[in-house]
């Protein structure tokens, strides 16, 4: 697939200054021009806060790509971003990388790189498809031969606290294989420790018959099937609740549970990204919560 056109999006409060997206994006759009590709900014500013700013910025990434057809979408450095990333991924059912630390070409492909295993190993990503990716902040010399932009088309828009066309048809992800409602997932992470404990857990979930499944890193250790991955690689669900244990909370992994009625987490870490999407959450060690939980279930 060669690559034509793509979008690069960038996401803030309307009193936010966004100098480091801004040199991200110029950065992006000089390494594109190299390869031929075209390149569009969009800049979306957002009053309030929370999941309606990512359904309606993904909303209308949407709209745009069904007039314009881009190969690729680039999310600049935000807060929102990963999850922007991961929810448009879900959608299109195209490739998706979060947190990009840099970008490079081989050949007419595009390589992102990022922090792999505990940030010891920086791992390269070659996209040879349509993707959807997320940028982590980079570093002053990826940034500081940046061009003045000229030639590249950029739009501002502000984000309405409005239903999104993403929400309107939400369709197009039960296209892509969403499952079927059921009362209760429970979703695993590397947190619960060891494979005996995935087990132990799956082991309950298929007894109480409810959905189960994992966090790529536990499939990715050996710990579970491929197939039980939950996530823009894997299933999208739309439990009732939806339980998750030990999990961080990537931006792909909450595209497969955001549709959930509720979502609960239990995580020793309070800085864990899953506490923030959860509706509510317990920062303490699974074991001391999960034998009342079972009696609650």
């Amino acid at each position: 697939m060669v690559m034509k056109k793509w979008l690069i999006i960038l996401c803030g409060a309307k009193w936010q200054r966004l100098e480091k997206q801004e040199a991200q994006s110029l950065r992006i759009a000089k390494l594109c021009k190299d390869q031929g590709i075209e390149t569009e900014i969009v800049v979306y500013r957002y009053q309030t806060q929370g999941a309606e700013v990512i359904d309606y910025m993904v909303g209308q990434v949407l709209s745009r790509h069904q007039v314009e057809q881009y190969d690729g979408f680039v999310f600049t450095s935000h807060f929102y971003a990963g999850r922007a990333a991961g929810k448009l991924a879900a959608v299109l059912g195209c490739d998706c990388v979060t947190d990009a630390r840099r970008l490079e070409f081989s050949g007419y492909y595009p390589v992102f790189y990022k922090m792999a295993y505990n940030c010891n190993v920086e791992a390269g990503f070659c996209l040879k498809g349509q993707f959807a990716v997320s940028l982590d902040v980079w570093r002053e010399e990826d940034t500081e031969d940046r061009e003045d932009g000229d030639g590249i088309s950029r739009k501002e828009m502000e984000i309405e606290a409005a239903a999104s066309p993403y929400l309107k048809n939400r369709r197009r992800i039960q296209e892509k294989g969403m499952q079927e409602e059921s009362a209760v997932l429970i979703a695993v992470g590397k947190g619960v420790g060891s494979k005996e404990m995935v087990e132990q857990f799956r082991n309950y979930a298929k007894s109480r018959k409810f959905l189960f499944g994992v966090s790529r890193p536990v499939a990715m250790n050996g710990w579970a099937k491929i197939d039980e991955i939950i996530g823009v690689s894997g299933h999208i669900y739309q439990p009732k609740v939806c339980i998750a244990v030990g999990v961080s909370g990537s931006a792909a992994f909450y595209a497969g549970i955001e549709g959930s009625g509720w979502i609960v987490s239990i995580n020793s870490d309070p800085k864990a990204p899953i506490i923030k999407m959860s509706d509510a959450s317990f920062t303490d060690d699974y074991k001391n919560i999960w034998p009342r939980m079972e009696q609650i279930l």
